[in-house]
């Protein structure tokens, strides 16, 4: 079974849980992101790390589990105001094709990130001999009264590592936890 076929799996209710036909309440309606002038915080195990002032474009980092490793990346890029998701969708496709070789999508849908529509890609690619996977999700959100940032967030791993099998269900869970921090006043 396919990683994607688990996650698939998992998403679904049990037939024992009954199925909710309710609307979300007005608090559960995520408030869309805008992004601030505060400090870039990273924290691991209780330990916060910030850094020095200055508005850092990329964050990347390994996590690794009993010796295994997947790459975590949030980058932002100044973009055209009258750049279009789709066109973002295009461009980013081609950054990975030029990134990755035997780079191949797996598929392509939208999501709700941060109370904004956000493009999802999941793909495959060669590193050494092994095919590895990758998840895209990118978004379009204001930077100013006339500017706008495209804010990847993406992931790489291998799944046939026991503990990375089932990343990409604590990727989504992650990125579904996504808040904006509001600047100091």
């Amino acid at each position: 079974m396919s990683i994607y076929d688990r996650l698939h799996q998992r998403r679904q209710p049990s037939s024992a849980e009954p199925a909710l036909a309710t609307a979300p309440s007005p608090e559960s309606v995520p408030q869309p992101l805008a992004l601030s002038l505060t400090p870039t915080i990273i924290q691991l195990s209780g330990l916060t790390l910030t850094l020095p002032p200055g508005k850092p474009r990329a964050l990347e980092t390994a996590i690794e589990r009993e010796g295994a490793h997947a790459n975590l990346r949030i980058e932002r890029t100044p973009l055209p105001i009258t750049l279009s998701l789709e066109q973002a969708r295009i461009s980013a496709q081609e950054l990975l094709k030029k990134k990755h070789p035997a780079f191949s999508i797996v598929r392509h849908s939208e999501r709700e990130l941060g109370g904004h529509l956000a493009l999802l890609l999941d793909f495959t690619f060669t590193q050494g001999e092994r095919i590895r996977h990758g998840r895209y999700v990118g978004v379009l959100l204001s930077s100013g009264p006339d500017a706008q940032e495209w804010l990847e967030i993406s992931t790489r791993f291998d799944p046939e590592h026991p503990p990375f099998a089932d990343w990409l269900i604590g990727f989504d869970a992650m990125l579904d936890s996504l808040a904006a921090v509001s600047a100091p006043l």
